[in-house]
């Protein structure tokens, strides 16, 4: 009879942990989030690499409804990967306007980016940067701006 209690327990709190398996896999997965796809590229300004340099790539249009804003930060060699839902997933495919901002100084009291070396002529409502991101990964062609206008 004893065996009997210790069997259901045991049952029972295998399955509670069977249970509580299932909902963590079940978190972690992609559930409703568009796919992505790999992409890369670089900011050249007058030539030389941007350094910190910040893009965000704005959909023309939404995808099923979800908002989506994919972005990324260069490093020193100007070279950058996009992200969207995770550090460097990518984007999910479509057209894009593409703004980028060339910050003059990191802010250690606010701890914000401030100034644009690039006078925000690549920010929101002024930049003519356009992309196609595919449903593959890409190397997509340099961005190479210059200090008075953009090239690409």
């Amino acid at each position: 009879m004893r065996h009997g209690v210790w069997g259901r327990a045991a049952r029972s709190l295998f399955g509670a942990a069977l249970a509580a398996f299932v909902v963590v896999l079940a978190g972690c997965g992609k559930r409703g989030w568009l796919e992505t796809y790999p992409v890369k590229g670089t900011v050249l300004v007058d030539g030389k690499p941007a350094k910190d340099a910040m893009l965000s790539f704005h959909p023309k249009e939404t995808v099923e409804g979800k908002p989506h804003l994919p972005a990324g930060r260069t490093n020193e060699n100007g070279e950058f990967n996009l992200s969207t839902f995770v550090t460097d997933d990518g984007a999910p495919a479509g057209e894009y306007d593409v703004t980028i901002v060339w910050p003059v100084r990191h802010n250690p009291i606010s701890t914000l980016w401030e100034g644009d070396k690039l006078g925000g002529q690549y920010a929101k409502g002024k930049s003519t940067l356009r992309v196609t991101i595919e449903k593959k990964p890409q190397q997509l062609p340099p961005f190479e701006l210059t200090s008075g206008g953009s090239k690409k």
